[in-house]
């Protein structure tokens, strides 16, 4: 991780960390004392700073961002139902992505009802492949061929996550959700007809001319 920052003299000065390991989060089931995903997540009101001694042996903060030891659990299950959230609201579930949030975080996504140029609806299903998908569509026009596009993630993937969310079934079912859209890649792609891609935390989106696939959008 690497930060810079304007000193007060002038000049920039830079902050660099680089701890060990590859930078995964590891996870556990809460049976050996670890971080429990599934927990609640409180909202704190911290002031930012990096808590140091000085030459004089003084307590002090520094500019930047620290997560000091007793808040690893929590931070733990903050990114884990950020990332979670952020996944159903690019399949247009606001609702659901919003249980996951604090109330802070709540109000930056906005309300279900919210409409505007950006406003999503959750309200699309596909099947290709024998791979059940939910999220929204959108059609649009390029040049004067007329386009859609659908972003969601799989049924499977939403079913543990909606109503009480439990984010370690989520780590658990991805990789095999993962795998069987790799093995199933070529009959996706014929299903659909046009462009459509799976990223590494499930979320799928797709491309194509209107009425060019095997397959309707319901």
């Amino acid at each position: 991780m690497m930060s810079t920052a304007l000193v007060d003299r002038g000049g920039i000065q830079m902050r660099i960390l680089d701890p060990p390991g590859d930078g995964t989060l590891a996870l556990h089931d809460g049976a050996d004392g670890g971080p429990w995903l599934n927990g609640p997540v409180e909202q704190f009101h911290d002031f930012p700073g990096i808590p140091v001694i000085s030459r004089r042996k003084e307590r002090d903060r520094r500019p930047g961002f620290y997560i000091s030891a007793d808040r690893t659990e929590w931070f733990t299950r903050v990114l884990a139902r950020t990332a979670s959230a952020g996944l159903l609201a690019f399949a247009g579930d606001r609702r659901t992505a919003g249980s996951l949030l604090t109330p802070r975080q709540q109000a930056r996504l906005g309300a279900e009802q919210d409409s505007g140029p950006g406003h999503v609806a959750f309200d699309t299903a596909v099947e290709l492949a024998g791979i059940p998908l939910i999220g929204t569509d959108h059609v649009f026009r390029l040049e004067s061929q007329r386009m859609e596009v659908f972003s969601g993630i799989p049924q499977a993937l939403h079913e543990v996550l909606r109503g009480e969310p439990d984010l370690h079934a989520r780590h658990d079912i991805l990789p095999i959700l993962r795998e069987l859209w790799h093995d199933r890649e070529p009959d996706i792609r014929a299903d659909w007809g046009g462009v459509i891609y799976m990223d590494t935390n499930g979320a799928v989106m797709g491309l194509r001319k209107m009425d060019s696939g095997r397959v309707s959008l319901d």
